[in-house]
């Protein structure tokens, strides 16, 4: 039965890649063939396009294409990665009779993003497992009137969590889902706001914004320039952090409290009332006005990543430091080979909000730069006005705001794991 429940999930997980795969090559073909319209074109005039043999295509077709695409990549990709993890339980005969009903409802799911094949197969390792896998009786030694109490008091608090996480959910999720709603009208829904509904159909999501957006902002340089900032900004943070942190922690020497009581006081100033004063001297003292340096020199230091990771090198023991001197190891040796290692979840927390602060400021990047160095966030704030006019076409916005939003919610999909890890282990002793 192991080896059968393993070929079934390979061949899910196989067939849920394909898909994906199938759906991203199907997405960027269509969108390579959309014709972003002139400044004075009617936007909402309906183009026609050939491709693989056929001839005046609607573009509402390619947008219902596309639209579909985007389907089954918002179904099948957590599906891959809910089958990824049920194929090393499935592997090593750690499941429960629960894992399949996971996998049936899995395959319900999979109805929707049209991966039939996938439907079959996850239905049928689900049936297989709920057949096989009995489920465990557990033996009570309470009354039937203390039974049926635990289960009441279980079914509320759980009904109660569930309605509080529905509502935080909402209240998370409602803004994007209006940036992306807003990213895909046409010109004319847009403006009717009497008729705005909390859908479109697969046909009226215009994919073309997103195009129009890149092309009428040059967010090439703008990323690049983002880029450049945020690695820079971030590895300087980083090395001071370390250093700072293992020096407040670590060393002995006079005044050591008094002066990191001293940056912390720091932190209670608001970041407003010492930009005037940066700024000049950034632009008087050091001629730095419209230059990398201005965006980078002012922030490769942070006194709460100090404070941060101070603490999670408090947690390691006296002894073990003291130890290591006795056996003459170096104070950085003994930094490199045996702080760092054990800090190294802090630190990639560290490394992932700097880096995200980064691609976030505005203020700052918009006070001491230019255009030729913007970063995206302030490219986001002024590509789309019209400076006759002073009219935003949010629509192009939203669909920039989207394209700039998605790299932040990957990096944090795949990392957050880390972000929790290092915030846990910096804020418990021992």
């Amino acid at each position: 039965m192991k080896n059968k429940l393993t070929i079934y999930s390979i061949i899910t997980i196989f067939s849920e890649l394909v898909w994906i795969i199938g759906s991203l090559l199907t997405f960027y073909y269509f969108y390579r063939l959309l014709d972003v319209p002139e400044e004075d074109q009617i936007f909402d005039v309906i183009r026609s396009y050939d491709f693989l043999g056929f001839k005046n295509v609607p573009e509402t077709t390619l947008n219902i294409i596309m639209s579909t695409c985007v389907l089954i990549l918002l179904i099948s990709t957590p599906l891959l990665v809910m089958n990824y993890k049920n194929h090393h339980t499935l592997k090593n005969e750690t499941y429960e009779r629960e894992t399949g009903i996971y996998l049936i409802i899995a395959g319900i799911l999979s109805i929707f993003s049209l991966n039939i094949f996938a439907t079959v197969v996850c239905i049928l390792t689900g049936i297989t497992i709920m057949i096989k896998k009995p489920r465990v009786k557990i033996k009570f030694v309470e009354t039937e009137f203390e039974k049926k109490d635990i289960k009441i008091k279980s079914f509320v608090n759980t009904l109660l969590l569930f309605f509080f996480l529905s509502i935080v959910a909402i209240i998370v999720i409602v803004p994007f889902y209006w940036m992306i709603l807003t990213s895909l009208m046409s010109k004319s829904n847009f403006s009717d706001y009497t008729d705005m509904n909390l859908y479109l159909p697969f046909s009226d999501m215009y994919w073309i914004n997103f195009k129009e957006a890149l092309t009428k902002a040059d967010f090439g340089l703008y990323i690049k320039n983002t880029l450049i900032v945020a690695f820079t900004t971030t590895i300087g943070t980083v090395f001071t952090t370390i250093l700072a942190a293992f020096a407040f922690s670590r060393l002995e020497f006079k005044g050591r409290e008094m002066i990191f009581t001293t940056l912390l006081m720091t932190m209670m100033v608001p970041g407003e009332l010492y930009v005037i004063t940066n700024f000049v001297t950034i632009s008087n003292t050091f001629h730095w006005y419209n230059t990398f340096e201005a965006l980078i020199v002012p922030f490769i230091t942070d006194v709460f990543y100090i404070f941060f990771l101070r603490q999670t090198f408090k947690q390691i023991p006296d002894s073990l430091y003291k130890a290591a001197k006795v056996d003459g190891c170096s104070d950085l040796k003994f930094l490199m080979r045996v702080m760092i290692p054990i800090a190294m979840p802090t630190l990639i927390t560290i490394t992932i909000l700097n880096a995200l602060g980064t691609w976030n400021a505005y203020v700052w990047p918009r006070l001491v730069t230019e255009s030729d160095h913007y970063l995206v966030s302030i490219a986001l704030r002024t590509s789309f006005t019209n400076s006759a006019t002073q009219m935003t076409d949010y629509r192009l916005q939203m669909a920039a705001a989207t394209i700039i939003t998605v790299p932040i919610l990957i990096v944090f999909l795949f990392a957050r794991k880390y972000i929790m890890r290092g915030v846990g282990r910096s804020g418990t002793k021992g």
